[in-house]
């Protein structure tokens, strides 16, 4: 898989964050770059969340062209200005205290798909490819995809996530299957009555961690406030962590579909206020939340 410099070509497979930005970055280098997906469009999928940026805003802009580098701050969750002063609000859990202002200087706050739009511009990508093989003669990559079509190139990239053929065809089925974490979190995405969302935003502008004894904590954050949109209207990102005892009956496998919601919103009240208690009666069940352990 040694490309030429003359004739180098590149395929990516999966258009998510990883694999477009790989994508625009080896586009910038003037490298001939394609990307496949197998989902049918960047709206396909339901599932939507948004990640931070705290130290590696430099080396994104450097992945990216001026024109689209400009646009990174249009993709955050909000319409917040990277400040120097900016921090990550941390409260105790049980007693609801101010336990730390963590610095985060201009970070950014990215919603995976408004990312992920920004990023298709100006790319070759091929919707509808599902890869099912892999294979190289020493010198080019293939890419077998389910519709029976194929893709040669100098170098192929697997960014298709968990579940990669990619990497299985590197390192082999047994180092590439996947590894259970300790670690369990729930996640959902919420509305909540204006009073609460207001609440909220008075404890920190755009999210709090709160950081229970009893060995879990809740990230509340926004996902989508944008324009005049009104508090009832907006968006947050609750995700709660944690690591199962044996005596634990909440077991991944044991969380299923609603039982997801019911354990989160069961964990919330263990919280004191300021924090989730106040606000575990709501969720996902008033809206057409995707719930996911």
């Amino acid at each position: 898989m040694e490309p030429s410099e003359s004739t180098a070509r590149v395929i990516v497979i999966g258009a998510g964050p990883a694999g477009l930005l790989t994508a625009q970055a080896l586009k910038k280098q003037g490298i001939d770059v394609a990307v496949f997906e197998q989902a049918t469009s960047l709206s396909a999928r339901p599932r939507d969340w948004n990640f931070g940026l705290y130290w590696a805003q430099s080396p994104l802009a450097e992945c990216l062209p001026d024109e689209l580098s400009a646009q990174v701050e249009d993709t955050q969750v909000d319409e917040r200005k990277p400040s120097p002063d900016d921090k990550l609000r941390v409260f105790n859990g049980q007693s609801g205290e101010l336990l730390k202002d963590i610095p985060v200087p201009n970070y950014l706050r990215l919603a995976k798909r408004r990312f992920c739009q920004m990023l298709t511009q100006g790319l070759d990508i091929r919707w509808g490819k599902r890869l099912v093989a892999v294979s190289s003669d020493g010198r080019k990559a293939t890419a077998t995809f389910k519709d029976g079509s194929s893709e040669t190139a100098s170098l192929l990239v697997g960014g298709e996530g968990a579940h990669s053929l990619v990497r299985e065809y590197l390192v082999g089925p047994e180092r590439a299957a996947l590894k259970a974490s300790p670690l369990v979190a729930s996640t959902t995405m919420a509305k909540l009555p204006a009073p609460a969302a207001e609440e909220l935003m008075r404890l920190s502008p755009r999210h709090v961690i709160l950081s229970h004894p009893l060995g879990y904590f809740i990230w509340l954050g926004v996902h989508d406030k944008y324009g005049d949109s009104r508090p009832g209207d907006w968006t947050f990102m609750i995700i709660l962590p944690w690591i199962p005892k044996e005596e634990d009956d909440y077991r991944p496998e044991s969380l299923q579909g609603p039982a997801i919601l019911a354990d989160m919103k069961r964990r919330a009240r263990d919280f004191a206020d300021p924090s989730v208690s106040r606000f575990s009666d709501y969720g996902a069940n008033r809206t057409q939340s995707r719930v996911s352990v």
